[in-house]
């Protein structure tokens, strides 16, 4: 199980203070973000000056950690009654997998500055729905590609155990992540080095054909 800071379960205690979590979306393609937060005030993170103004969102899925296990994804809601998230997801040329997600657990002190924050979940957004004033939205881990098999003897995703590993050969930072597609490995410049396979092999230089041309009935006359 993953331990949090034991200085901020202290201030946690404490009654002047107040535990709250941020949570922020990011369209890669054209850097932009949405920053939003559980208090009654706008936070402004110390740290990177990032400003995240005070809208109402419930986590429907506890997040735990472990040696064994990750959390493949966390369900959100999130009050969307004048329609911000929904015009910032929905845009022309935009790619669900490029909005990156981040939820932070964070405390304030009583003027409802940051006095320590924690990173607890980050993933792109897989799925979300529109009802009644609300943005429901399932936010997937990077990671969760790691645990899938497959039973065929070509997958498409990458087969290298690890990212940046002998069989990758990428030289990745301790920030950068990788989803084990073809598209993430053209992202790095490292597609001589994708271990899965695009199209069956067995199939390179064949004639292939779709369908079947019948024979045309005779007449005589």
């Amino acid at each position: 199980m993953r331990i949090i800071d034991q200085a901020l379960l202290s201030e946690i205690k404490k009654d002047i203070y107040r535990p709250i979590f941020m949570f922020s979306i990011e369209d890669t393609s054209i850097n932009e973000f949405i920053r939003i937060n559980t208090s009654s005030e706008f936070i402004v993170n110390p740290e990177n000056l990032e400003l995240y103004e005070p809208r109402a969102f419930n986590i429907g899925t506890d997040i735990k950690y472990s040696s064994t296990e990750i959390v493949q994804s966390v369900q959100m809601t999130i009050d969307d009654t004048d329609k911000m998230v929904l015009n910032f997801i929905v845009k022309p040329n935009s790619f669900y997998d490029r909005f990156v997600a981040n939820l932070t657990y964070a405390v304030l002190d009583k003027y409802f500055n940051i006095l320590g924050y924690q990173k607890i979940f980050f993933g792109y957004l897989d799925s979300w729905e529109y009802t009644s004033g609300e943005i429901s939205c399932s936010i997937v881990s990077f990671l969760s590609q790691w645990t899938k098999t497959t039973l065929n003897s070509f997958s498409s995703s990458c087969r290298w155990k690890a990212f940046g590993g002998a069989e990758c050969k990428f030289q990745a930072s301790p920030l950068q992540t990788c989803d084990r597609t073809y598209e993430q490995c053209a992202i790095y410049g490292n597609t001589n080095n994708f271990g899965g396979f695009r199209w069956l092999p067995f199939l390179v230089g064949k004639t292939i054909q779709i369908g079947k041309q019948q024979d045309l009935p005779q007449f005589k006359k």
